[in-house]
């Protein structure tokens, strides 16, 4: 009996002692991981808004907003959410740059229809990852990612 007890607590000790070392830190929060990166980008602060999109394709979409652009929500996508590897990839120029794509479009289109209205929302896609926080209009428009669907009234 005093054998099988001992085994016994010896078997409870390894199980708890080693379970401690053998753990994961525990995986920050994807919401969490959208905000700081945002923040370190873009040097402001962002808050969650809402949830965007489905995480069943192995990617994670948020909307969040920022003083900057007040009103207006921003898509932040995480691809690879689960694993290390995540690739973080947001719309934040697609918002800033707004007006300006308005303007750009429309000008186009009045030099080829002459007087026209350009109806214009912001795609929630996001852009290309190597895209920089501080790329002017010109690389924003040119960037790959960057979605127009403007409609002629």
């Amino acid at each position: 009996m005093k054998h099988i007890f001992t085994v016994m607590i010896l078997f409870v000790v390894l199980s708890l002692g080693g379970t401690g070392c053998t753990q994961k830190e525990p995986r920050q929060n994807s919401n969490d991981a959208a905000l700081q990166y945002m923040e370190q980008k873009y040097g402001e602060k962002f808050e969650y808004v809402a949830p965007w999109g489905d995480s069943m394709t192995g990617n994670h979409e948020l909307l969040v907003s920022c003083e900057s652009l007040t009103g207006k929500d921003i898509l932040v996508k995480i691809s690879n959410y689960k694993s290390e590897n995540r690739v973080f990839q947001d719309n934040y120029l697609a918002v800033k740059y707004c007006e300006e794509t308005v303007g750009f479009l429309s000008q186009c289109a009045n030099e080829v229809f002459g007087d026209s209205k350009i109806d214009y929302n912001v795609a929630k896609h996001a852009l290309s990852p190597e895209l920089p926080a501080d790329a002017s209009f010109e690389e924003y428009f040119a960037d790959e990612g960057a979605l127009y669907q403007p409609v002629l009234l």
